[in-house]
């Protein structure tokens, strides 16, 4: 398990950019960040290949890929439309993301920096025979910052919050609607150094959203990973303790972004 991470919002973030071989009406469920939903192939319930191609308008800096609630069993990514254009890793079970005997269901990568123009997945074969490929949630990326240690458990404070709004009706009743499930936290990062703080004043100033990555990893990862606004401001100038070389504490609340 890698430490949590604050990293750039998901670059596909429009179905304008994702061309398939099948099934374009479920495109859309690839970056709805909803739970429930998923891009389904339709026609490849076999070993014949399908593809998912993500073509960037401008030559794109990626480091960080991310598949969430897929059943793919052998599956291949690569850039630039050829498959021998690999993305090197470092710490995982493969060198490359090529599986040919996957049983995990989400997974996440870092990957050595790459400029790319397009990115295409290569599924082969579904986990279950006869069976569609699936895919739930596709991130690409670019990290801001790793946390170089994971917080206590005090110092991490995450929530699911339910928005709705009760209407009191003429009888006196009540109706209750529910809105949506949105995902906010509460961080505390002791001891972070003069560079780590500098990363973190990157993304902060950014001023844009982000996509946390609470505890990613290849194998055994939830999935969980939020699009969310830094809603606090940048405290990071207090010292964790006298002692300089012991570097600086600040807090961040996070909360997730309205949905697409």
């Amino acid at each position: 398990m890698f430490n949590m991470e604050l990293d750039k919002s998901n670059f596909v973030n429009t179905t304008s950019i994702i061309t398939v071989d099948s099934n374009s009406a479920t495109v859309k469920n690839l970056i709805d960040r909803n739970n429930d939903t998923k891009y389904t192939s339709n026609g490849y319930n076999s070993t014949t290949a399908t593809t998912i191609l993500v073509t960037f308008n401008t030559s794109t800096v990626v480091s960080r890929i991310a598949l969430a609630r897929h059943n793919l069993k052998d599956f291949s990514i690569f850039y630039d439309g050829t498959t021998t254009n690999t993305f090197t890793l470092t710490g995982y079970s493969t060198s490359t993301i090529q599986y040919t005997a996957n049983s995990e269901t989400s997974q996440y990568w870092s990957v050595s920096t790459q400029t790319v123009s397009s990115i295409s997945i290569k599924a082969n074969e579904a986990m279950t025979a006869s069976s569609e490929k699936s895919l739930g949630e596709y991130y690409i990326g670019d990290s801001y910052h790793r946390f170089t240690q994971n917080p206590s458990f005090d110092e991490y404070d995450p929530q699911i919050v339910e928005t709705n709004f009760i209407h009191q009706m003429s009888d006196g009743g009540t109706v209750r609607y529910f809105l949506a499930d949105k995902f906010r936290a509460t961080v505390k990062v002791p001891f972070v150094s003069s560079a780590d703080r500098s990363e973190l004043r990157t993304a902060y100033k950014s001023r844009a959203s982000l996509q946390f990555f609470p505890f990613p990893t290849e194998s055994g990862w939830d999935g969980n990973m939020y699009e969310v606004n830094w809603t606090n401001g940048f405290n990071f100038h207090k010292l964790t303790s006298n002692i300089i070389g012991n570097g600086f504490t600040g807090i961040i609340e996070l909360q997730e972004t309205a949905g697409r």
